[in-house]
């Protein structure tokens, strides 16, 4: 990986944590990222609350934890943070895909990036 690759990845990293803080009250203990190709994936750890965390305790409470956190995360932190990273990559974002672990208290989200941006 070039040391260009390397800064790109945290440049993106340092965005999403800095979003996620100031936009969305969530303080990640770590923010990674990978970029590979036409495919960015963000991996923000330990961002549930306390009381989600103890709910996520049930099997019950894992689901409506996965499912809260999901439109969360799509109705507020994703269109933010799809722009983010479309801006860093100069590319347009196609999709999204998220994944949330109400057990870890993790979230990744995969991009799929597509031509040249351009704004």
């Amino acid at each position: 990986m070039s040391e260009d690759e390397i800064d790109l990845q945290a440049a993106i990293a340092e965005l999403v944590e800095r979003f996620e803080m100031q936009e969305m009250g969530i303080r990640p203990t770590s923010v990674n990222v990978m970029v590979r190709g036409d495919v960015v994936i963000v991996h923000l750890k330990e961002v549930l609350p306390a009381a989600e965390k103890h709910l996520a305790l049930t099997e019950r409470g894992q689901d409506l934890v996965s499912r809260f956190a999901t439109m969360l995360f799509r109705g507020g932190a994703q269109p933010s943070v799809e722009q983010l990273i479309a801006r860093a990559m100069d590319k347009r974002v196609l999709d999204v895909q998220t994944a949330i672990s109400p057990l870890t208290g993790s979230i990744v989200a995969m991009f799929e990036l597509g031509e040249k941006s351009s704004e």
